[in-house]
């Protein structure tokens, strides 16, 4: 059962994550399709912190609902930090807003290594990668039974 990360806009993190997560690809901001036996694609989307980026994630939602639900079952959402540091008020907001879109949303905070140039591996990642590791596989197993894979 492979899993998706699907990057809401560009810079989201989708190939980051796909490195950090074995048996996972980047869908190069594209929905990923079904399998010919009529299982459905599992993506978790990928978006920054950002004004743009959570606003972007509210675009792929209604376009999953209205193009995409037959073919995809969105796992979750993937937020990982634009900058260091706390959110403004109206960003939180809109945080908020989104942890009901979607089953399950994960925070990865900022990386400065990654920031400033390390390549993504698990052994300079924040420790939130473990527990969306963690957290992925027991999502993964509520998803199989209910689209059936």
């Amino acid at each position: 059962m492979r899993v998706w990360w699907l990057g809401v806009h560009g810079g989201a993190g989708e190939s980051t994550l796909a490195r950090l997560f074995r048996g996972t690809r980047a869908a190069e901001h594209r929905w990923p399709v079904g399998s010919p036996d009529g299982a459905k694609a599992l993506v978790v989307l990928v978006a920054r912190t950002s004004f743009w980026g959570m606003t972007a994630v509210q675009g792929a939602m209604r376009e999953w609902d209205q193009r995409q639900r037959a073919e995809v079952f969105v796992l979750g959402l993937v937020l990982i930090a634009h900058r260091p540091g706390r959110l403004p008020k109206d960003l939180l907001r809109l945080q908020r807003d989104l942890q009901g879109a979607t089953e399950q949303m994960w925070l990865v905070p900022w990386c400065e290594r990654w920031s400033a140039g390390e390549i993504p591996s698990r052994a300079n990642s924040p420790k939130a990668v473990e527990a969306l590791c963690a957290e992925l596989s027991v999502a993964l197993g509520r998803s199989a039974r209910k689209v059936g894979v």
